[in-house]
């Protein structure tokens, strides 16, 4: 009885850590720069570190180990997602040329994240797959236009300040570059992106409950999340530009929602999975 309280207790403490871990990193860094980057990637490394020695006391060692391999990389991403989240919303403005490394740290820590997840995600199918129904063996394709959406948005996003500055040396309007470099076809991309991660999840949590890796309750709960994931990338890829860029994609009261814009969003859905699938006891346990 006790075991299973501590457990749930060191479950509990891991599932808030991000939200902690942010808190802690924005109150220590209020801006990420040159100078205070190698301490800033210090701090999250410790971080991740410390999130990965509680999980220890909790893991379920009897987990095949591509299973168990693939949920510690899912872990380890979602603690690293923390890094990018940390540093505040991207800058949009002319001033974002004054402290480039930031939002390119950001993209770059976003960028391997997407690499380890995919290899996280087919190492933990490996072993289910000729049981696996098929069905739902069209989660890879599924994951592999998420996958890419990750990919563009990230490369489209790191090189910002770059054509910012080119825009600027030709000349043109400053005010006029947002408009043109997220232009319609960039943002019902990102959209469309979202559906398919958040749909990913949603249908990586199915396949890990279905062999009982995970409870029914931690999958009805990330259900619950990819599908207000999704109905965002529904919205954010029927909106047009001009809309996202005002601030009026929600209505007022629900500016929450912008959270699962958030390009890390899905990663901390992952890290909580991971959790879930890593802590769960075989009833052998």
């Amino acid at each position: 009885m006790w075991k299973k309280i501590l457990s749930f207790v060191i479950s509990f403490i891991l599932v808030i850590a991000p939200i902690q871990g942010v808190q802690i990193l924005l109150q220590e860094f209020s801006s990420v720069t040159s100078q205070n980057l190698t301490t800033y990637i210090l701090a999250c490394a410790i971080y991740a570190l410390a999130s990965s020695i509680i999980l220890y006391f909790v893991l379920n060692q009897n987990l095949p180990k591509a299973i168990l391999l693939g949920g510690a990389f899912l872990f380890l991403g979602g603690a690293i997602a923390t890094a990018a989240i940390a540093l505040r919303e991207p800058d949009m403005s002319q001033t974002v040329l004054q402290n480039t490394i930031r939002d390119h740290f950001r993209y770059l820590i976003l960028f391997l994240l997407t690499i380890t997840t995919c290899y996280a995600f087919f190492k933990i199918l490996k072993p289910l797959w000729n049981e696996l129904p098929n069905i739902h063996k069209w989660i890879v394709p599924i994951f592999i236009l998420a996958a890419i959406g990750f990919f563009y948005e990230f490369i489209h996003q790191y090189f910002y300040s770059d054509n910012l500055e080119k825009w600027i040396n030709t000349g043109k309007n400053v005010a006029d570059f947002n408009s043109n470099y997220f232009d319609n076809f960039n943002t019902k991309t990102f959209g469309l992106g979202r559906i398919f991660q958040y749909l990913s999840i949603a249908w990586l949590g199915l396949v890990l409950v279905m062999f009982d890796n995970i409870k029914k309750w931690s999958f009805g709960v990330l259900v619950f999340l990819c599908t207000i994931g999704v109905f965002i990338g529904v919205r954010l890829a029927w909106v047009d530009a001009e809309t996202i860029f005002k601030g009026e994609v929600f209505p007022k009261g629900l500016e929450i929602l912008n959270l699962f814009v958030l390009p890390a969003a899905p990663f901390l859905l992952l890290y909580w999975t991971s959790i879930a699938l890593l802590s769960k006891k075989t009833k052998s346990e």
